[in-house]
């Protein structure tokens, strides 16, 4: 199933577009102002310029699939790029899909996750259909755990050494979302 990339969705003070070329200096540049952001999002190396290209590129293709949606983070005010906000491992038959994201580290602390994230979980159970999302993450990973609480997601459990990642093992714990949850929050 083709996923009809959105050009726009707006949320409290944010802005989601798709990805582009020229967002690939800020993309790579992230994970080198924040050395510790490739771990968290259990990537095996980080990304320089021409991974963050060939990102780019791949988004389009996923979507093609239906594998998946990745929306640069931006202000609304402006359109420049601050971090990323991912709809992923989606399960068609099942309903299901995963949602992941991260910011720059000058973008941290204004609220833009969380509204990003909004904006995602709106789209997806609204225009998508989906029935359940899901957030996984390393337990050290407070800021994505604090983000998957305040948005009701509920922890389900702790997956032990669920990952290989950089050549170890991971726990990861697991918070699911239902539309109908979604629904009565939003009313």
């Amino acid at each position: 199933m083709e996923i009809v990339v959105p050009e726009r969705l707006t949320g409290s003070g944010v802005l989601l577009r798709p990805l582009r070329a020229s967002d690939a200096p800020a993309y790579a540049r992230a994970f080198t102002e924040d050395a510790d952001l490739g771990r968290l999002l259990g990537k095996e190396q980080d990304p320089n310029e021409a991974d963050a290209r060939l990102r780019v590129e791949e988004a389009a293709e996923r979507a093609k699939v239906g594998a998946g949606v990745e929306l640069a983070i931006c202000a609304a005010s402006e359109d420049a790029f601050l971090g990323d906000v991912l709809l992923h491992s989606l399960s068609w038959t099942n309903r299901r899909g995963e949602l992941g994201f991260w910011l720059l580290p000058g973008a941290r602390g204004r609220g833009l996750a969380c509204a990003a994230m909004e904006c995602m979980l709106k789209w997806a159970f609204d225009e998508l259909a989906i029935e359940r999302m899901e957030i996984a993450t390393i337990p050290e990973n407070g800021a994505a755990i604090e983000l998957a609480r305040r948005l009701g997601f509920q922890e389900e459990g702790l997956l032990r050494k669920r990952n290989l990642e950089r050549g170890q093992l991971v726990d990861l714990t697991v918070f699911g979302l239902l539309a109908s949850e979604w629904k009565l929050q939003a009313s």
